[in-house]
């Protein structure tokens, strides 16, 4: 059985919801968080990626910048831009985007959950990551950043949930960039003991949120200064079938040492290859689509080299282990500076034209599905980096949990 628990939500009011929700800290850099804030100046981004509110260059952990982030959060409530529920709630966080319908809970997850593994993960955290977030929460007091989980969906979950969008109170209702956010506020006794029969629960994205959750819980327990809070973190739990993972797409910029007709027939000991007349998406599983030489091709895993691993199988471990390590030497894909990640919002032209204009080659890939990455978190194994996108995104800003 997996815990999860209501608690009493700092969210924006509703009318202040739609300017406060930001995109995830993670995915702006400072120059860009910088830009969003000055066309608005409530966003949550001012919170999350604070070193904006100074005029000099200052460094993203310098402890003032975390002092300063506790600060807005202080003043956003003063202000009334946010507020405290009276009573523990659970809500429901609904996002619509295309054909993609998903339906969360927002809650308390377990640390012990996590420490147990419980809360199952699928990648490694890196450790100035890690300290950057430990320090925001700890310093602020507050998770200001669900982490996005999953669970095998259960009817009786579903149904409740259902019920709840039927008769909650609506919390915040607005569009951005095609997407439609709604979320509302229920009683949490009912989906805490529904949960009760979830036997784990699995991070989709968020792991450095959710390690940086734990370190401070560690920490406030062995200097004996722990709070209730401090043994839970934020998190938004979608079912797994209602979730969409895009593939994570690659670009080469150099091919050396092989030329373009080279490296295609390099492709062959590996692959069946047919030229194409024109970009079409990969068509099933250990198929890809390459753009190389201006020419599109479509390769196909020959039938010995496929494995049924649940790392080796994946078909961003297939590229990275044949095409990238193998033939190009790219044995380190995080380091390796000739190695792009393009994600799956972009469309395919992106990487074309860009291949166009700078040489190289594109790989356009066939998604992760969602069975395949529980089937590496059950298996307590990690995934290759950057083999899954999840759309729609998450927005910040609309809950806050007090530690």
């Amino acid at each position: 059985m997996v815990q999860v628990k209501g608690f009493k939500g700092i969210r924006p009011t509703k009318e202040k919801s739609e300017d406060i929700a930001a995109v995830p800290y993670d995915v702006v850099n400072s120059g860009e968080a910088k830009l969003i804030a000055k066309e608005n100046p409530l966003s949550f981004l001012k919170i999350d990626r604070a070193e904006i509110n100074f005029d000099e260059d200052i460094d993203f952990q310098d402890p003032k910048v975390y002092e300063k982030a506790k600060e807005l959060i202080e003043e956003y409530i003063a202000k009334g831009f946010f507020l405290e529920d009276p009573d523990e709630s659970i809500y429901i966080y609904e996002q619509r985007w295309k054909d993609v319908v998903q339906k969360g809970i927002v809650c308390l997850s377990s640390c012990e959950d996590y420490l147990d593994k419980k809360v199952k993960i699928h990648e490694h955290t890196l450790t100035a990551k890690e300290i950057d977030r430990t320090n925001h929460i700890d310093i602020t007091n507050y998770h200001t950043g669900p982490i996005f989980l999953l669970y095998r969906e259960k009817k009786e979950i579903q149904e409740a949930i259902e019920e709840g969008i039927k008769t909650g109170e609506v919390i915040f209702d607005f569009e951005r960039d095609g997407v439609k956010h709604k979320g509302y506020r229920i009683e949490p006794r009912k989906l805490e003991e529904l949960f009760k029969d979830v036997d784990a629960t699995y991070i989709a994205d968020g792991h450095h949120r959710c390690k940086s959750a734990i370190n401070v819980y560690e920490k406030r327990k062995e200097e004996d200064r722990l709070t209730e809070g401090s043994g839970y973190f934020l998190s938004v739990i979608f079912p797994k079938n209602e979730v969409k993972i895009l593939p994570y797409n690659r670009i080469v910029k150099d091919l050396s040492p092989y030329s373009e007709e080279e490296f295609v027939g390099k492709l062959k000991e590996y692959y069946e290859v047919e030229e194409i007349e024109d970009y079409r998406d990969p068509v099933g599983k250990f198929n890809a689509t390459v753009f190389v030489g201006n020419t599109f091709y479509s390769i196909d895993l020959k039938e010995d080299k496929k494995s049924e691993d649940p790392v080796d199988s994946l078909d961003a471990a297939v590229m990275q282990k044949y095409n990238f390590d193998d033939i190009l030497g790219i044995k380190n894909p995080k380091e390796d500076k000739r190695l792009e990640f393009v994600g799956g919002i972009r469309e395919p032209a992106f990487a074309i034209e860009k291949v166009k204009d700078e040489g190289g080659a594109a790989f356009f890939l066939w998604a992760t599905t969602v069975e395949e990455l529980l089937n590496v978190a059950d298996h307590d194994r990690i995934m290759p980096p950057k083999c899954t996108w999840f759309e729609p995104k998450l927005q910040s800003g609309l809950f806050l949990h007090r530690l």
